[in-house]
């Protein structure tokens, strides 16, 4: 079983969600610029976080696994991985001020994970060209067009296409 909890990463740590991280996570997930490529909405209220996080929390018995990545003990973003029999698909989410901590931590878990699964991959809409930046700045290679693959309801409500981009033990040294 992988546990992503605790990896420690130059001046980074990953560590698991917890309610008290609300208000920590709010700016993030309130960020209209932040959410616009997300597959949730733009959380307007605490309230609204707490409850994201209650999902998150029990999502883990699916496989999914969401990590807190923090700096000095401040929360910097978010990093989500889905563990299933093709390998971990990561999302990430870092607040505007963490530059290059998106590609850090993307480039860290890829290789931490790895050790583990034979695939890390990762898909963004079309039209994010930074999440396409952070993923083959980490060392993902592009593997193509996905048609209709994923709604991001602070786009539109209709499947958008994305592209998907991977990493194997042949591309991560």
């Amino acid at each position: 079983m992988i546990d992503p909890y605790g990896i420690a990463f130059g001046s980074f740590k990953t560590r698991r969600v917890r309610m008290t991280d609300a208000a920590g996570l709010f700016p993030i997930l309130s960020d209209p610029e932040r959410m616009k490529y997300m597959p949730e909405p733009v959380h307007t209220s605490l309230d609204q976080v707490r409850q994201t996080i209650l999902a998150w929390r029990g999502a883990v018995l699916f496989g999914v696994h969401i990590l807190v990545v923090e700096q000095d003990g401040m929360t910097m973003g978010l990093l989500s991985l889905n563990v299933d029999q093709h390998g971990v698909a990561i999302g990430y989410r870092f607040l505007p001020e963490a530059k290059g901590a998106a590609r850090r931590s993307v480039a860290h878990i890829a290789k931490w994970a790895l050790q583990y699964v034979h695939r890390v991959w990762g898909y963004c809409h079309v039209d994010n060209i930074p999440a396409q930046r952070v993923m083959t700045r980490a060392g993902a290679v592009f593997e193509g067009r996905l048609h209709k693959w994923a709604v991001f309801p602070n786009v539109s409500s209709e499947p958008a296409d994305c592209f998907v981009y991977s990493a194997t033990s042949s591309h991560i040294s």
